[in-house]
């Protein structure tokens, strides 16, 4: 029994020796993973802050198998080989005799050897490299370790600071909690105390969605990797609907290890894009770039209209795209120039606004009329005359355009617009908002002045009925008086003649000198004779210019002047013609008339006595062009050809056409239609010349036509080939 006693406790120790070693080959690769990999420092410019030097962490590790002990950070010389009685105490006993369990901070390149100096600096951070030891008799059996720190111990380090506890891949804020347990069996532990300074947001990556593209009312699969020193807060997802609106939506609950995510169905159809917000412990956030997924679906489009004479818009609630069964509502909005009239395609009717349900495409279109007709009422006043024109010439609807223009007459001015229209600019635009009504005033041109005078050896007096002011077609009438010892002998300036009243019509500014001559003892008029000369053609009518000479003599009177002695005549003072229904001029100098027509020369002479002749005329007719002919020819049978001669003379008129045959008179017509009929055959050349009455001719020749002579030869051959073959005919007879 005692031999059975030492095997089983030489068994048991042997198998502690290979638990053993088997535990430190764990606790190698363990501290491997968790050693950090920066060498300690000479330079540790951080204790000298105070505060932080008070700050003494110290760590309680208890087992659950049994065994406790203390370590301490925050100063430096936590610890030393070998048992301490103010770092370690108690000291532990060592297995087999008692469970026990020690921690003590250690070099990072011997988890052995205990720490001089209490920590490792980097740039961002401060480690603290620990080791636990736990040791039990029954090496498969697992314990609880559980290691336990005062808060107000973390809280007197500087605030800047995160400080973490790291065993087994696992993390702890030492600020949010103060105990961490683990499950142990006999073996070392390795891990690590953390102070961050961090000032680095989150890193996102990996962000997608799957699909990038899917069915209505689908799985999508947002995710994204969100990583971070200290830890991460919160992860939000920021999408934004195809419609434009937004949802927040928190993954922080969502996640799988350092992936987070969003599975969703989405039920609108479009794009859509979406971005990946992150925050860490420490407060910093990062947020990722936009990215998009489209969910397609059955939709239907919209189409909208308008047309008719005015103009509009039309508004959809919601905007497209539209789903199937989607219900839009639609409502027409009339310019100010207009309104709206009905709806025409998927809609109808007059109503606005109504609702459309989506299932299928639709087109809608809305008619827009301008607000209208309007009437345009042009009117016109003043001493004037004129016209008012518009043009369009209408109906009006709004904001139609109008010019509209004042055409004074040739007596009158346009002076200015009244009513819907103002100004004196003509023409001008209108705009038509509503009925119009313009007025233009017209004033006859004026005031114009007729000035009176008188001249001559007498005396007398001019008067002027209406006094004036005169205006533009204004009728006055003018007279003069002559004293007793006076006669009133004619009219100069812009009245002439001897008749007195006269009316003289203003269209100017008028002069009118009335001569008076004293009663002379010559009271013989002169006379005027009248002569003409050019060449007498036939019926009294000139076939060339017609130079008119004038003649004019005083009769021989006695004649005193002042009671004096001498006889004679007073003589011609001025001699005066007019042609026709022209002016009347002052002889000096014989005149020619070249004009085709009739012509009436009038003429009249005075005396220096004042004795005016009474008007004389001379007529007479002048023809200078030659009648107009067209010679044509018709064959009528084989020996007949009618010639026909069409003529025209606009003065004296033709007289007659000679038709001749090579010079030979053959045929005098005298009425129309002129023409002759030839019979004969042969080759002649005929002529036919037109007369006027004056005389003057014109003629045009032809020949007979060929055709007549080559049908009369085809004739002839025929005739001949019937005889050739009666004669041959009888010889067979005989």
């Amino acid at each position: 029994m005692t031999i059975r006693l030492r095997n089983n406790m030489i068994k048991i120790l042997l198998l502690i020796i290979i638990f053993s070693l088997a535990f430190t080959v764990m606790a190698d690769e363990l501290q491997k993973q968790t050693r950090p990999q920066t060498e300690p420092e000479e330079s540790l410019p951080i204790l000298d802050n105070p505060t932080w030097n008070q700050s003494q962490v110290q760590f309680t590790v208890i087992s659950s198998a049994g065994g406790k002990d203390w370590a301490t950070f925050g100063v430096a010389q936590n610890a030393t080989a070998g048992f301490d009685s103010f770092w370690d105490e108690p000291e532990p006993p060592m297995p087999p005799f008692a469970p026990c369990v020690q921690a003590y901070f250690v070099y990072p390149e011997n988890f052995v050897s205990k720490q001089n100096v209490s920590y490792l600096q980097s740039s961002s951070f401060l480690t603290w490299p620990l080791h636990i030891s736990v040791d039990i008799y029954n090496v498969s059996n697992l314990t609880n370790v559980t290691i336990t720190w005062a808060a107000s111990a973390i809280a007197a380090i500087p605030s800047d600071y995160d400080v973490d506890l790291s065993m087994l891949n696992s993390t702890v804020n030492m600020r949010q909690q103060q105990t961490y347990t683990f499950s142990a069996i006999t073996g070392s532990y390795n891990g690590s105390i953390t102070a961050w300074i961090d000032a680095t947001p989150p890193m996102i990556s990996q962000v997608t969605a799957i699909p990038e593209s899917q069915m209505r009312d689908n799985y999508v699969n947002i995710s994204a990797t969100v990583t971070d020193y200290v830890g991460i807060n919160k992860v939000a997802l920021l999408l934004v609907y195809p419609d434009n609106s937004t949802e927040n939506v928190s993954l922080t609950q969502n996640k799988i290890g350092n992936t987070y995510f969003c599975n969703r169905t989405y039920h609108q159809v479009g794009g859509y894009a979406y971005s990946i917000w992150a925050e860490d412990n420490r407060g910093n956030t990062n947020t990722s770039s936009f990215y998009g997924f489209v969910i397609t679906g059955i939709q239907y489009y919209l189409t909208i209209n308008t047309n008719g004479t005015g103009f509009g818009t039309v508004q959809t609630s919601p905007v497209a795209p539209y789903d199937a069964g989607t219900n839009v509502t639609l409502w027409a909005n009339a310019s100010s120039n207009s309104t709206f009239t009905r709806w025409y395609g998927d809609l109808n009717g007059t109503t606005t606004p109504q609702t459309l349900t989506m299932n299928s495409n639709k087109t809608v279109t809305a008619q827009f009329t301008k607000k209208g007709p309007y009437t345009l009422t042009l009117n016109k006043n003043g001493t004037g005359y004129g016209t008012v024109q518009k043009s369009p010439p209408g109906p009006y609807y709004y904001d139609d355009q109008v010019t509209v223009w004042a055409n004074a007459s040739t007596n009158s001015t346009f002076t200015r617009w009244y009513g819907d229209l103002n100004g004196t600019t003509s023409p001008q635009i209108l705009t038509m908002n509503g009925n119009k009504t313009i007025t233009a005033r017209f004033t006859k041109k004026g005031p114009y002045t007729l000035t009176l005078n008188k001249n001559g050896t007498g005396y007398g007096t001019v008067q002027k009925s209406p006094p004036g002011p005169y205006y533009y077609d204004d009728q006055v009438t003018v007279w003069a008086n002559a004293s007793t010892n006076s006669t009133f002998t004619r009219w100069y300036g812009d009245l002439n003649g001897t008749t007195s009243p006269q009316i003289l019509t203003m269209n100017s500014n008028k002069t009118v000198t009335a001569q008076f001559t004293i009663q002379p003892s010559d009271t013989i008029p002169p006379v005027t004779t009248a002569a003409l000369a050019g060449t007498m053609g036939q019926n009294d009518w000139y076939v060339s210019d017609v130079t008119v000479t004038l003649n004019a003599t005083d009769p021989a009177a006695a004649f005193r002047i002042g009671g004096g002695g001498g006889k004679g005549p007073s003589g011609i003072n001025h001699t005066y013609y007019k042609i026709d229904s022209g002016l009347w001029n002052e002889y000096t100098t014989p005149f020619v008339i070249s004009a085709d027509g009739q012509h009436t020369v009038l003429y009249y002479s005075d005396d220096i006595a004042g004795n005016v002749e009474t008007e004389k005329s001379v007529s007479f007719k002048i023809d200078q062009t030659a009648p107009t002919i067209t010679l044509t020819e018709e064959q009528i049978d084989l020996f007949d050809v009618k010639f026909t001669a069409e003529v025209s003379d606009e003065t004296s008129g033709i007289d007659r056409v000679e038709f001749t045959l090579d010079g030979v008179l053959q045929y005098n017509d005298t009425q129309s239609p002129y023409e002759w009929t030839w019979k004969g055959i042969g080759n002649y050349q005929v002529t036919a010349t037109a007369f006027d009455f004056a005389g003057n001719s014109q003629s045009q020749s032809m020949s007979t036509p060929v055709e007549q002579i080559q049908g009369i030869k085809t004739v002839q051959l025929q005739i001949m080939r019937q005889l050739m073959e009666m004669g041959l005919r009888k010889q067979q007879l005989s």
